[in-house]
Parts: C-alpha cells; structure tokens; sequence
C-alpha cells in the first residue's frame, strides 16, 4: 500500500499590520442592498474569485455541492474542485491570495483573520493538482499560513511559493524568501526529525511517496533533494501565470511602500481594495454577470508606467531563473493623466482626468469618452464627464485623510478583452475651516 504522507506549508513573517479591517461572521451568502452602493461586508475568512470557470464546491460524498461564483464565500472544510481550463484565485482579508490552477482540488481546513490581534490563520490541502499561495507578511507568531497534500512534509517561511502534487509526488517551488521544508511520517503524521531543509529562492524539492521509507532511515537525505528549479519547471504556464500576477501586486506593494512609507499605510490601502474587489464581485453577482475584468482586484488594478510591453513576461523564479521570452503581439495598456499632476488633494477639490490608450508602438489614441471610470478607496466620486471631486468617505471620514486611485476600464469592441488602468497612488486630506479671528 502507498504510504500516506503529507506536505505542508507555512509561512510565518514579520510585519507591523495596522488599519482598520471589515468582515463578517459566519458564512452566510453577501448580499447588497437594493439600490445601494454601499460595500458588501468583507469575510474574515477567504472568498473566491473565478478566473475561468468551472469551479465547484464538493460534498463528503465527493457530489457537487454548488457551482461557484466570483465573490462566494468559503468556509472552514469547503472542498473545492476546478475542472480542465478553470482558475481562481482564493482571497484573505489581509489581501494574501492562493491561486487554484486547473484540474486542482484542495480542502480549506481552517481561514480566519483576527484584525484586532493581525492574526492570520489559514490552512489549506491540496488534494490534488497545483496552487500557488501569495501571501501578505504575516505580523504576529500566531499567524500561520500552511498547505498540505497527502504525499510528503513541507513547513514554509516566504511570501510565494507553489506547490504541486501529481502521480503520487509532491512538489515545492520556491519564489520569494525561503521555504522551510520537513517531511512527516505517514504513520504518525509527526515531522520526521531531521528531515528539515529550507528551500531558498530559484529552488525547489520533489518527494514522492516511494522515498519515505528510505528517509525514515535517512534523514539527512532530503538535504540532496533540493536543487535549482529545473527550467522545464520554471517555464510551467502555472507558474509563469503565477510569477506574472505577484509582479503586478509587487509594483503596486513598492508604490504604496513610496508613497504611504509604513507598513501601517500599506495594509490599510491593500483592505481597502481588496473591499472593492469583494463588492464589485457580489455585485456583479447579484445582477447575474461576471466582474468585469475583476476592476478593483489588487491582483489585476495597472499602475501607470507599470505595465510596458514586456509585463506578459513574469519575473523569473527568486529574480534570476532564466524564462525564455515567447513571441507576443504589440501590447497596449491604458494611461491615466490627472490635471495638474497632483498627489495630494483637499477635500472639495475637483479634478480632470484622461484616459489613453497606448501601444508598444507607438500609437496612442484618447479614449476619455470610452471607459468605465471607478474610485478604489472611500476617497470621492467621479462623474461621467470624468471629472474627480475629493470627499473623504465613511470610514475614513473621522482619520482626516485617504489614500486611493482611480481606474478606468476599456473594452476593445472587437474582441471583448477588456484592459484596466489607474492613478498612481493619491492623497486626500481633510479642509479645516479656520473661523473668525478675535479682536
């Protein structure tokens, strides 16, 4: 009989946390109210993006429970399944993210964010398939982020990693900071002593069922099994896809780093789109179409100057992987001009704003008149002649200032594909009218 065994990843680093965070108990289905705009109120646990269906949820009897949808709910020991072609994306409070590839299937043993403590607790299994966690420095020892299949032991310290586990062998793909890997007795389901090793940046470590026996009498063995991440892996479509996305979140994490210069600041500005994301996908939900472009997801949001032509190639494994580049027509990403320039705005001033569309060739051509523009962050409002009025917004409204972006949505109507741009980070502050002088 194959003996059982398991992986699992944890990732445990430090970092201030501060902000304010908004999420709800138990696991009922967000709803908006009629006619509102207000924000649907953000889970303390994990809510699930689909990036390309079908992905649904299983019963104990493996029966398909539902089909899900952009902005369900997960509960704790939610089994979650994607079919041939399907993606999602699995979202934290804290704006952490696993991304589930296709013909996966995990278990979420346990997902819950304690705000007031900046404990972040999240246990997954990964039953079968591949998924990469993505995940936001944890603040406190209690926090605890772990995967696991059933074929090996892994413990991990980092903020990207993947993870696989195929034709009875489990996989463990370093990306950023190192990943602490154990390998754990099957029988007893403990940590073989030993057995510890860290895999570091650009490496990576397969066990495979067959090995136990001979590191129950070695341990020391698992050491040799970490190496440099094979090429053929690294140029994995899972992987480059998941490279690609957590360059994105990476430039936007440096601007706010610039910009807010806390690790306070950040947080706050990461909660906060990561509500818009949530309501725009129970939104969508509720009016039965699919999020648009997952607008205000902190995975996709383009910050301006971000994306030149050559974003479609993810950074390589650690920054020094090398992945061949593939043919790809000229790309186009949208510019957003703000009057003026400005970074900092009074509450009460207005603002113009166009938006261009810009090619690697070259070409740019206005189209002000053909997004969707929306606000990410309680910061103001934009009105239809694309003109930005700063207000501060509950619950921001009592701090005396905001952070957030505006971003505009273009659909090519020829193809449907639709491109998303924004600001760079801005600042709203608070106007205190001084009263009458005495005397």
């Amino acid at each position: 009989m194959i003996a059982k065994i398991v992986i699992a990843a944890m990732a445990v680093i430090a970092l201030g946390v501060g902000g304010f965070f908004l999420w709800g108990t138990g696991n009922a289905l967000p709803r908006l109210q009629e006619g509102s705009s207000d924000a649907a109120t953000l889970p303390q646990g994990a809510w699930i993006e689909i990036v390309a269906p079908r992905v649904t949820e299983r019963d104990t009897s493996n029966a398909i429970k539902r089909e899900l949808a952009s902005g369900d709910i997960l509960a704790e020991g939610a089994v979650i399944e994607s079919e041939a072609g399907a993606k999602a994306n699995i979202h934290f409070p804290d704006g952490s993210v696993a991304r589930l590839d296709e013909k996966s299937r995990i278990a979420i043993a346990e997902t819950h964010f304690d705000g007031d403590n900046a404990v972040l607790r999240v246990r997954i299994r990964l039953v079968a398939g591949r998924v990469w966690s993505k995940v936001m420095s944890l603040a406190t020892p209690a926090s605890l982020w772990e995967v696991r299949t059933a074929n090996t032991v892994v413990a991990v310290r980092g903020t990207a990693f993947g993870m696989a586990f195929e034709n009875g062998a489990s996989r463990v793909i370093g990306s950023q900071r190192a990943v602490s890997v154990a390998v754990v007795d099957p029988e007893t389901d403990d940590i073989i002593s030993g057995t510890e090793v860290l895999v570091e940046e650009t490496q990576s470590i397969t066990v495979r069922a067959g090995d136990i026996p001979a590191i129950k009498k070695n341990p020391q063995r698992v050491a040799s099994a970490v190496g440099r991440t094979p090429e053929a892996v690294a140029r994995e479509p899972w992987i480059r896809d998941a490279l690609r996305e957590d360059k994105k979140l990476d430039e936007k994490i440096d601007i706010l780093r610039r910009e807010r210069g806390s690790d306070r600041g950040i947080r706050e500005v990461l909660m906060k789109i990561e509500q818009e994301a949530f309501t725009e996908a129970v939104r969508a939900r509720e009016e039965g179409q699919a999020p648009e472009a997952k607008d205000a997801s902190i995975d996709t949001l383009r910050i301006e100057g971000s994306e030149p032509a050559s974003i479609a190639e993810p950074l390589p494994l650690g920054g020094t992987a090398s992945v061949p580049k593939e043919p790809e027509p000229a790309s186009r990403r949208i510019v957003i001009e703000m009057s003026g320039g400005v970074r900092t705005l009074a509450e009460g001033t207005a603002v113009q704003l166009r938006a261009f569309l810009l090619t690697s060739d070259g070409q740019k051509r206005e189209i002000t008149k053909e997004v969707s523009w929306q606000v990410v962050g309680p910061i103001g409002a934009i009105d239809r002649a694309a003109l930005f009025h700063a207000q501060l917004l509950p619950p921001i409204t009592e701090v005396g200032e905001g952070v957030g972006a505006i971003a505009a949505v273009w659909k090519d109507p020829l193809t449907g594909t639709a491109l998303t741009g924004t600001t760079p980070i801005f600042r709203v502050e608070l106007t205190v009218q001084e009263g009458p002088r005495e005397g």
